[in-house]
């Protein structure tokens, strides 16, 4: 959504904002992983009639496919976990192609048509569609209808947004600015929502890279609820401290914060059903 000091005087709230990657208009979701460009007239005029398995003009980009599959997650994930109102063109959610065509209006063929018959890693994008909806239905703090302040919660010390670099340190201006900073990590306080916080980080740099999750008052550990490193979500109750991990190249990954009690046992608020609830 839009930043609060720009559309926070205004009555709308983020809610006014459509978060989209592709449309009906451009490339799909999973062409912008395989396409570096098209030149519409390979296709006929008006991007039409012309043979549609002519695509000398479209350039196919070097990524393995594997990395390509896990830029299509991470696009998903951007517009679900987004605060705003995510849209996600039909057939993005489970990795449907053009074949290039940039502007399939034309094509009553193979291009424009749905292939159902999906192979097994669209199968796996499907699921993982599936969950990052379900989790950002059941998690409020992901689909706020006002914008964050940055004020500090009572409930649990926590600032509702707070943002953090690779070393665990709070982002300035410096690393806002740095054209190097290739990772980025965003905590969300979802108790004023009655909802469960989260810590989610971005970590856009080509190689795999340590990040050190930031040490917070009244959080015990972090939850790992998914990672776009994986081929569909997985089931998993692995809990890391603050401090280093290891984040895949090119990857986000999603924590839940495990919160500190006045007993002996730190505490999870109640999250989304992993993959087999789905």
């Amino acid at each position: 959504a839009g930043s609060q000091d720009l559309f926070g005087t205004h009555d709308r709230g983020p809610t006014a904002s459509i978060n989209y990657v592709a449309a009906h208009d451009g490339y799909t979701l999973a062409d912008t992983t395989i396409y570096a460009y098209n030149d519409i007239g390979a296709w006929g005029e008006g991007g039409g009639e012309g043979d549609h398995g002519e695509q000398g003009l479209v350039a196919v980009t070097s990524l393995p496919q594997a990395s390509r599959q896990r830029a299509i997650r991470n696009m998903l994930a951007t517009e679900l976990l987004a605060t705003g109102v995510p849209m996600i063109n039909a057939g993005d959610e489970f990795g449907r192609t053009q074949q290039g065509n940039s502007n399939a209006y034309y094509q009553d063929n193979p291009v424009s048509w749905f292939d159902w018959d999906l192979e097994p890693w669209q199968r796996d994008l499907l699921d993982t569609t599936r969950f990052l909806t379900k989790l950002r239905a059941t998690n409020p703090v992901l689909r706020q209808r006002s914008f964050f302040t940055g004020h500090v919660s009572y409930k649990d010390g926590l600032a509702d947004l707070q943002w953090f670099a690779a070393d665990g340190k709070p982002m300035h201006d410096g690393t806002w600015d740095d054209p190097h900073t290739r990772t980025l990590t965003m905590l969300l306080d979802g108790s004023k929502v009655r909802g469960e916080s989260f810590l989610i980080v971005f970590h856009g740099d080509a190689q795999d890279g340590e990040v050190i999750l930031p040490q917070q008052r009244h959080v015990a550990a972090y939850r790992v609820v998914w990672d776009s490193a994986w081929d569909l979500p997985l089931e998993t109750s692995e809990t890391v401290s603050a401090g280093p991990v290891l984040i895949t190249a090119a990857s986000i990954r999603v924590y839940s914060l495990v919160l500190e009690t006045d007993g002996t046992e730190p505490v999870v608020r109640q999250g989304v059903p992993h993959h087999q609830s789905l």
